[in-house]
């Protein structure tokens, strides 16, 4: 029998979205396409890119304060977890939690106006931080709270060691 040698994980961000409906508590899952025909069904999420430390406006708690919350001393990578939840949502979801002050979030980010920056985001063109500048906002930190983190087991072939925000 063959074995493996164990990966490192790769640091990714993951967002349980979470509202109020009609008939109780609803949470957004997506739908993705997988090796079997039904495909995998997840919360919206991805891999930390370099673009997610680049600084931009901030409205909530500080990069500081997530590392205490979060457990982590690198400040440059709780930064990193934080844009990436923000950024995964907006790329898969189309919701951005971002505004002009911290009283304010932008309320339809799927239109055509945005999809063209979404896209960009996707293929790594652009960064987040570098889309929030041009259009005048910043990150809504305040919006998001620490749910917990979560790796994958040791014998998987792609392994996560996941930050995940509700």
């Amino acid at each position: 029998q063959k074995h493996r040698q164990v990966r490192p994980a790769r640091p990714a961000s993951a967002v349980v979205l979470v509202r109020d409906g009609e008939d109780g508590v609803e949470v957004l899952l997506r739908h993705r396409t997988g090796r079997t025909p039904l495909g995998r069904v997840g919360f919206p999420g991805g891999s930390l890119v370099e673009a997610d430390a680049h600084p931009c406006p901030w409205f909530g708690p500080s990069p500081g304060e997530w590392a205490r919350t979060l457990g982590l001393a690198d400040r440059r990578r709780v930064r990193q977890h934080v844009v990436a939840a923000v950024r995964e949502l907006f790329e898969e979801c189309g919701v951005l939690l971002a505004g002009a002050s911290d009283m304010e979030v932008v309320q339809d980010a799927r239109g055509e106006t945005w999809g063209a920056r979404r896209s960009s985001l996707e293929h790594g063109d652009a960064g987040l931080p570098e889309l929030l500048e041009e259009r005048g906002l910043g990150l809504r930190t305040d919006l998001l709270r620490a749910l917990g983190r979560w790796q994958s087991a040791p014998h998987s072939p792609r392994r996560f060691d996941t930050v995940v925000f509700t």
